[in-house]
């Protein structure tokens, strides 16, 4: 038995570790990720793919200039709105055939000309509860001017969600006194824009149908369902070949994350630096008419938990005494609520200000004008 441990420890010994040869990191190559929509705000984004390896926030491409061409000559320059993001208003363009040139410090990239495609309109957008007490959300749409379809889908999402403690009063910093409050801190909402891709096709279908496409799936804790809740669903009518380009993008994002995480850089679309022939360029330029509909979920009607997962923030009131008002740190506190006597009040009591004012996590106060 002693010579068999001796064996193993002798053997055990005498492997050293495995070092893989090193593997070279690709260079950045340009991302451009957008879509020219003919009725509304469009939205084109510049960034630099990572190696996979990187860690970290993409770069985004400034200092661009970004141009909408067709085949007559016609063009509409983008606005630079900062952080790698261009933008161009509805436009009235003709029925013929565009493409997306942009210019970076010292190159050229164009995408093929590429023919609009108008999005039928979305039949629905429906959600159902999920068999461990979640919501799923799907989309259905239809159209009779093709036999197969191919589209993508894009959504915001907006909900409210509540600071721990409700502030009643407000520090003047220049009167160095306090005063009740007239805005509301507490509640706030949070919007987010969909990062993963969202693709199908009625290739193999016997109509061009697509029914119940999954967009949203949240358990039943999930911190979004716990207030209110809306989605808007913006649909896009896509060419094959576009199509194609994304499922081969879903399928090298699977492991990845999302559409902003680091990419290989094997896979192209229809852009080509014209500076540099030889250099990968990442995106599909697409152009058509948009569909939207938009669905609030009444929580009422949603099985309740017992809570929800919402991020622990330490919070506790300290006591804030008259004598010491005029020394208020009210850039890191804010006051909740008075104490004392009848209607004389004798002390305050505080808390930090990512306890009292939800906008610290990053939402907004005012309510948005679609909501109800």
């Amino acid at each position: 038995m002693k010579k068999v441990v001796w064996i193993v420890v002798f053997l055990a010994g005498c492997i050293e570790p495995y070092t893989p040869p090193e593997i070279k990191p690709a260079d950045a190559i340009l991302v451009v990720d957008g879509h020219i929509d003919v009725n509304s705000k469009s939205i084109i984004k510049l960034t630099r793919s990572q190696n996979l390896l990187e860690t970290g926030e993409t770069e985004k491409v400034e200092g661009a200039e970004i141009v909408l061409e067709n085949e007559s000559g016609e063009t509409y320059p983008l606005t630079e709105e900062g952080s790698g993001s261009y933008s161009l208003p509805p436009q009235m363009i003709q029925p013929i055939k565009h493409r997306l040139v942009v210019r970076t410090t010292n190159k050229r990239y164009v995408s093929e000309f590429v023919e609009t495609k108008n999005s039928p309109p979305i039949d629905s957008v429906s959600w159902d509860i999920t068999t461990d007490l979640g919501v799923k959300i799907s989309t259905s749409t239809h159209s009779q001017e093709s036999d197969i379809g191919y589209y993508r889908w894009k959504y915001e999402e907006t909900w409210i969600y509540t600071a721990t403690y409700w502030s009643s009063f407000v520090y003047d910093d220049l009167e160095k006194n306090i005063d009740y409050r007239t805005d509301d801190i507490h509640r706030c909402w949070q919007s987010k824009s969909s990062t993963d891709i969202f693709i199908a096709s009625s290739l193999r279908l016997s109509e061009n149908l697509i029914s119940k496409f999954p967009l949203v799936i949240m358990e039943q804790r999930d911190p979004r369902l716990k207030f209110g809740y809306s989605i808007l669903v913006k649909q896009y009518a896509i060419p094959e070949a576009a199509y194609l380009y994304w499922k081969e993008l879903e399928k090298s994002t699977e492991d990845l994350g999302t559409l902003f995480s680091p990419m290989p850089s094997q896979i192209t679309g229809n852009f080509t630096c014209t500076t540099n022939p030889e250099e990968k360029v990442l995106g599909y330029f697409s152009i058509g008419t948009s569909s939207e509909k938009r669905i609030f979920i009444d929580i009422q009607q949603l099985p309740q938990p017992d809570n929800y997962n919402v991020p622990y923030i330490n919070c506790k009131l300290d006591t804030l005494q008259l004598t010491d008002i005029p020394t208020f740190n009210s850039s890191a506190y804010i006051i909740i609520i008075g104490i004392g006597k009848g209607t004389a009040i004798t002390a305050y009591l505080y808390s930090t200000n990512t306890c009292a004012d939800c906008r610290i996590a990053g939402g907004t106060n005012v309510k948005p004008d679609f909501w109800p």
